[in-house]
């Protein structure tokens, strides 16, 4: 019976003792882990805000760009106007120089 229950006892000190160690392991693997985790959302911040900036920028760009589409559009349109509206004289002296400088 003696015997049995220093078998029972060793086996419950060596299993408290592996676990202490499992768990102690497993803490160090989870404080490095954490500490990897915040190091990558650190640089994922800094990469979200360089393309906040770049988006900004294009966005920028796009509205520039929309302003002088409507810019030349308007002034296409008023070109436009200028040329139906003139006279067939006009027209007629405009092609005669034409083709008069290039023969």
């Amino acid at each position: 019976m003696k015997k049995i229950l220093c078998f029972i006892i060793a086996g419950i000190l060596v299993f408290e003792t592996y676990y202490i160690f499992y768990l102690t392991k497993q803490n160090d693997l989870m404080v490095e882990h954490n500490n990897n985790c915040v190091e990558q959302l650190s640089i994922l911040d800094s990469l979200l805000l360089e393309v906040s900036a770049e988006r900004d920028s294009l966005l920028s760009k796009i509205d520039t760009t929309k302003t002088k589409i409507v810019y030349v559009r308007e002034k296409y349109k008023e070109e436009y106007l200028d040329v139906v509206n003139q006279s067939i004289g006009y027209d007629i002296e405009f092609f005669s120089k034409y083709l008069s400088e290039n023969n």
